[in-house]
This record gives structure tokens, C-alpha cells and sequence, in this order.
């Protein structure tokens, strides 16, 4: 901790930059570090945001200042990069999916149980206001008691994001139902 406030590094400042954006918003939490592959992506957001860049992410997962990493990478090395950060003593969060390989989840999650830290899986889309808006008025009861619920996504994404690991977009859309059911029932 930095002055009572948790201190965070993000991993990857293309998803990242928003999730870097919100910790430095947030009065409890600083931006401490940033790491991204692209040199200049990386300069430009740490002098924006007036914290340090690593090109090296694990160089900056061995700061004391540090309490918390988002892994913010391309999908199909999430999990790896988790259980590197926890064996490093720091709690993480990840983007979705949690990775796209069941066995890298589950060393992630041996490296946690052993340790443990936090491993969270960050749903983006939660934080949206249209998103919250849809989730008040179901605890409000505005809609009645729904039965059944349609979502669309509404961007595409081949395998080919989710490193040929089939079948990557399903893994990264199905916690979207399973969530709002076990919400609304």
C-alpha cells in the first residue's frame, strides 16, 4: 500500500488503458506502473497518467509498491501471466476470458489456492452506465420476473484473437448469461 491506498501496475495498455484510467480515478487505489510491449503506447500513457513504465512486466510485478496487477494482454496468456504475478506475492485481476486453455486455468488457480491471493476475471461491461442502468431496473422489478433473456454481442471476434483455441469467443461470451441468470433468479 501507497499511502493507505492500494497501489495497482497494469499489463497490457490496450484493454488496460481503460482499467489504468479507473484506478487512477479512484481515491483508495494509485497508478503506480504500467507495461506494454509498445514503447510508445507505453511513454505516452505513463507521462499522461504520471506513473512509471516497464517494458518489462515482470520487472514491474517486483515493485514493493505494488499491490495488485491487471493482466490486461491479448487473450491466451491470461492466465500464465496470473500465476507469474502471484508467484511474485501479488494479488491480479484479469481480463475475460480467464484464458483459453483449461490446463493455464488451472495451474492459475493451484498457484492461488497455494498462495492465497486474489485471482479475479474482470467483466469489462459491468461498469458501463447502460449496463447499470439494465441492472437497477431488474432489482427495481421495472421488467417483472423475466423468464428468459436474450443477449447480443455486439462486436466479432474470430478464433484467431483467441489464439486458435476453440472455441475462444463462446468462452469469452458465456459468462454473460450464466451471470444474469444466477442474478435473476
Amino acid at each position: 500500500m501507497k499511502d493507505g491506498r492500494i497501489g495497482f501496475g497494469v499489463v497490457g495498455l490496450g484493454v488496460g488503458r481503460t482499467r489504468a484510467k479507473m484506478v487512477a480515478e479512484c481515491d483508495d487505489a494509485v497508478l503506480v506502473a504500467v507495461s506494454d510491449a509498445q514503447h510508445d503506447r507505453l511513454t505516452a500513457f505513463a507521462e499522461q497518467f504520471e506513473c512509471d513504465a516497464h517494458s518489462d512486466h515482470l520487472e514491474m510485478v517486483e515493485r514493493d509498491d505494488i499491490d495488485c496487477v491487471l493482466v490486461m494482454t491479448p487473450s491466451g496468456m491470461h492466465a500464465t501471466m496470473a500465476a507469474e504475478v502471484m508467484r511474485r506475492g501479488k494479488h491480479v485481476a484479469t481480463t475475460k476470458p480467464m484464458d483459453v486453455r483449461l490446463e493455464a486455468i488451472d495451474a492459475a488457480t493451484a498457484v492461488a489456492d497455494e498462495t492465497g491471493l486474489v485471482y479475479a476475471v474482470d467483466f469489462g461491461r459491468r461498469y458501463e452506465d447502460e449496463a447499470r442502468r439494465i441492472a437497477r431496473a431488474m432489482h427495481e422489478g421495472r421488467f417483472g420476473r423475466p423468464i428468459l433473456a436474450t443477449i447480443e454481442m455486439k462486436w466479432k471476434r474470430d478464433e484467431e484473437y483467441y489464439g486458435g483455441a476453440a472455441p475462444g469467443s463462446l468462452m469469452a461470451a458465456a459468462p454473460w448469461p450464466t451471470r444474469a441468470s444466477t442474478r435473476w433468479t
